[in-house]
């Protein structure tokens, strides 16, 4: 059976009898009232949104851009204006501990430069391997004709002569049944990177 997540406020009578009610509801069963606190950080950080948000990812999976912001784990929201960090959620004790990490991210990275050249070196890699891709993929294209891409997984397919032929660019793995066309592809790619690099993995 799938769960369903109930919230409301729990409220215990002299009589002992229990009542799950909204909160917005208190005043018209009960004389209690509820509210929330909405808690904020500020402070100074010198380097991008971006960046911050890589960091985050290596904790956290929910990491997610939201009108110009960060949305981490769906409680806590980050803004950056004018290299002013403005870290922003309603207190609890799960937002309060992930608004905590969030802050503790940032300031590691404000007194760290070297974990920030590392943050920059991963992107750097990264914007290389996507536009090595690319090429390689124009090159494959004029040597075998049309190919099906996918981008995300940054994988090539194509077929010649009724060879199936798949290219896995980030294990650099060439999958065909025949093997002379494998490696006839494998050498253009070799070639192709050797042309970019001076060391292709191919």
């Amino acid at each position: 059976r799938g769960r369903t997540e109930v919230s409301g406020v729990l409220v215990e009578d002299p009589t002992g009898t229990r009542v799950l009610l909204r909160p917005e509801e208190l005043t018209t069963y009960t004389t209690l009232s509820a509210c929330s606190v909405q808690q904020c950080q500020r402070f100074a950080f010198p380097h991008s949104l971006a960046l911050l948000g890589r960091a985050l990812r290596e904790t956290y999976d929910e990491v997610e851009v939201v009108d110009g912001c960060l949305s981490v784990c769906d409680c806590v929201r980050v803004k950056l204006t004018r290299q002013m960090l403005c870290i922003t959620w309603d207190a609890s004790p799960v937002s309060d501990l992930v608004a905590d990490s969030v802050a503790l991210a940032a300031v590691e990275l404000t007194r760290s430069p070297p974990a920030v050249q590392a943050l920059l070196g991963q992107e750097d890699m990264a914007a290389k391997e996507a536009r090595l891709f690319r090429v390689l993929c124009t090159y494959l294209q004029q040597e075998f004709g049309r190919l099906d891409i996918d981008e995300d997984a940054q994988r090539a397919c194509f077929e010649v002569d009724g060879s199936r032929v798949e290219v896995d660019f980030p294990s650099r793995g060439v999958s065909c049944e025949l093997e002379t066309l494998r490696e006839r592809v494998r050498t253009c790619l070799r070639r192709c990177e050797t042309a970019l690099r001076p060391v292709a993995p191919f």
